[in-house]
């Protein structure tokens, strides 16, 4: 059956010179199999998780940076280029180290803007309730063991203070690591949803000016009746 339409196309072929057509047949066997390379180009890990050591290297380093560029109002611009890091990089990675840096400069960020002042008028200021501590930005060294700790608690060297009331330690049995998370960042958002001296002062700002626009109205409308009983007169 196959044969013959071979044939009748050979014949066409002959008769109407067409181009040669090939048929080739489908061999019936398995394909070879899969024979992997013997040897792979090895491949370059680069490790940005810092030990103890290189922790406090860095953080040496990154203080004294850190602490000028507060100083002259430019700590959120401060950054590390490539050529500092070939020089100050010695035994430690260079994305490790800027990798640290970053975190370092985030920490530093946290703690210098509680010393900052509000950008608002100063009816809309807060009023900062007295401490029986004064607490101060801190300096080079200051910032330096600042930052050694939160490195720590963050690579997991040491483990965070937690401040848990008599409920949250009775449920400990029953929470997980999402759970501690969760409670660590209630804890650091509490004072947002109990304080509420900012809502008070905005709220007291509104009333102010819709107050004011209501008196400002009133009193236009009282001068404009005056003007027009002048004009009618004269």
């Amino acid at each position: 059956m196959v044969s013959s339409p071979i044939k009748q196309i050979t014949e066409q072929q002959q008769k109407e010179q067409l181009p040669f057509l090939f048929v080739r047949e489908i061999p019936n066997k398995p394909p070879p199999p899969y024979i992997p390379p013997s040897s792979l180009p090895p491949v370059n890990v680069i490790t940005i998780i810092p030990t103890i050591d290189e922790i406090e290297d860095i953080s040496k380093y990154s203080a004294k940076i850190l602490h000028k560029a507060y100083l002259a109002n430019n700590l959120d611009n401060i950054s590390i280029s490539e050529k500092t890091l070939g020089l100050i990089s010695k035994n430690i990675t260079k994305e490790c180290y800027k990798f640290v840096f970053d975190l370092c400069k985030e920490i530093s960020k946290e703690h210098y803007k509680k010393f900052e002042k509000e950008k608002c008028p100063s009816w809309l200021q807060v009023a900062k309730r007295p401490q029986l501590t004064v607490v101060k930005p801190l300096d080079v060294g200051g910032l330096e063991k600042h930052m050694n700790k939160n490195l720590k608690e963050l690579f997991g060297y040491e483990k965070p203070e937690r401040r848990e009331n008599a409920i949250i330690k009775w449920s400990r049995k029953n929470r997980d690591h999402v759970d501690e998370i969760l409670v660590m960042e209630s804890q650091a958002e509490e004072v947002q949803w109990t304080s509420y001296d900012k809502d008070e002062l905005l709220v007291m700002n509104d009333a102010t000016n819709d107050i004011m626009n209501m008196l400002l109205k009133e009193t236009g409308q009282v001068f404009s009746k005056i003007l027009s009983k002048r004009t009618y007169l004269f």
